[in-house]
């Protein structure tokens, strides 16, 4: 009898602390949201957590999100800043590169396609100032990003498109625009001729 009150005990320890830790970081999450302006969803069992909405123009979501790693699932968390409009087209990718290189240090994995940044980290995020600073060096370089596109700043050249179909062929050589080979008779002096 004393072995199941003891498992009982034990089961309530270990409920209790999964639900403390639990509430912990919901309280995290919801902390950073609210600072950061935006709305937060999520932290009961089934949902994953949600930090979304619109800042500076920008639209922000932060989230976790299941990844398998071999044969167990890692939670990560991914971090996504999306423009108001397409911008990467209007900036050679010269111009990202140190900008690129500050900012993807912070993830483990980071990608910037036309219209959007993300960054994942491969953890759940459990303390406000992570989140809190991933997401703000994330919405400096969109800022940065649109800027460079906004200011008119000169960029890079894309390659012209291959043409359609093969250029017409040239048109064949006629016998007068032909030249002599090098050492010929025509390219020696002209012989007098005896009168």
């Amino acid at each position: 009898m004393a072995f199941f009150i003891f498992l009982i005990a034990v089961a309530t320890v270990v409920v209790l602390t999964i639900a403390l830790r639990r509430q912990a970081i919901r309280s995290a999450w919801d902390t950073a949201a609210a600072r950061l302006g935006l709305r937060f969803e999520g932290g009961t069992f089934f949902q994953h957590l949600s930090i979304f909405g619109q800042r500076k123009g920008f639209r922000i979501d932060v989230r976790t999100f299941p990844r398998r790693a071999g044969a167990k699932v890692e939670t990560w968390t991914g971090y996504r800043v999306s423009f108001p409009e397409p911008t990467l087209a209007h900036l050679g990718r010269t111009r990202l590169q140190s900008l690129y290189l500050r900012v993807s240090k912070q993830f483990k994995e980071f990608e910037i396609d036309e219209s959007s940044l993300f960054g994942a980290v491969p953890h759940l995020e459990t303390a406000t100032d992570p989140i809190l600073a991933r997401t703000a060096n994330l919405l400096e370089f969109a800022e940065q990003i649109r800027t460079l596109a906004l200011d008119g700043e000169p960029v890079e050249e894309p390659p012209p498109p291959a043409p359609a179909h093969a250029p017409p062929p040239l048109p064949a050589a006629r016998k007068e625009d032909e030249c002599p080979p090098p050492g010929s008779p025509a390219e020696a002096a002209p012989v007098p001729e005896p009168d």
